[in-house]
């Protein structure tokens, strides 16, 4: 639902966090290409939100990413890092405004093994989106 939200509220939310979102397998209203700073995670061997679920339709957690790079500003989409070992692999990608950041958190797991990085506790994604929220 929040993925839904950052496509049709974006003059009245000011961030979005998403955890394993999916545009393809929920209701999405028309997108407003507007700005918005959004947070997202997924994990890579998710089978419920799939990371990548067509590249040919542009469905999964990567273009919800990549949509909204393109709303802030991005004109060269770049390539998204992805976690390959149990570390997970956090982003904030160049190009969007500093008031407007798109972050993504990608990590070895399924669609509720979110918490498993070792090396960064059991809260990471917690964290990670307090952090984010707590700069606006």
């Amino acid at each position: 639902m929040a993925y839904s939200y950052s496509l049709d509220f974006q003059k009245e939310l000011r961030a979005v966090a998403c955890y394993a979102p999916a545009n393809w397998n929920i209701y999405l209203p028309t997108n407003r290409h507007e700005r918005l700073a959004f947070y997202s995670t997924t994990g890579t061997t998710d089978g419920t939100c799939t990371y990548v679920h067509s590249d040919a339709r542009k469905q999964g957690g990567k273009y919800c990413v990549l949509t909204h790079l393109a709303d802030n500003g991005v004109t060269v989409l770049p390539e998204i890092p992805v976690a390959t070992t149990p570390t997970h692999v956090t982003t904030e990608f160049k190009g969007c405004p500093a008031e407007y950041p798109v972050v993504f958190g990608s990590f070895v797991g399924g669609h509720t093994d979110y918490a498993q990085d070792p090396g960064a506790g059991d809260n990471w994604i917690a964290k990670e989106t307090w952090d984010f929220f707590m700069r606006f």
